[in-house]
């Protein structure tokens, strides 16, 4: 299965057992496995959604096939989780990847941190 996730999240990936795996352009705190195939170009990080989605694909993801990535990322290990640095509800390029890799009868989709649940304290 390949995931989702943010920087922020980290350790809780590992904790999950997943492999973590940056998709970002920049890594400045990150110094684990890359797949720069699926960083965005630095001349399009900054623009809005409207314009990066359009060039992200065609810049990136039409010059790539989805299942040689799934394959690739695989070699990281069985359950992957791909990270850049928004967090879920913001726009990011991870949800085109996987809506892209869900084109292809790929499964990817965010990983889901649950909190734990607060202890309650009792007197008796």
């Amino acid at each position: 299965m390949i995931y989702t996730g943010y920087f922020a999240q980290l350790r809780k990936y590992v904790e999950a057992g997943l492999v973590p795996v940056s998709i970002a352009r920049f890594n400045k705190y990150f110094d684990g496995h890359e797949y720069k195939k699926l960083a965005p170009p630095a001349h399009i990080i900054k623009m809005s959604e409207w314009d990066y989605t359009p060039r992200y694909f065609q810049n990136v993801l039409n010059h790539l096939d989805q299942k040689m990535v799934e394959k690739e990322l695989s070699a990281f290990g069985e359950n992957v989780v791909l990270l850049c640095y928004e967090k879920p509800e913001d726009f990011c390029h991870r949800k085109l990847v996987a809506d892209w890799l869900q084109d292809a009868g790929i499964e990817c989709e965010e990983f889901q941190v649950t909190k734990k649940p607060e202890k309650s304290l009792s007197l008796f």
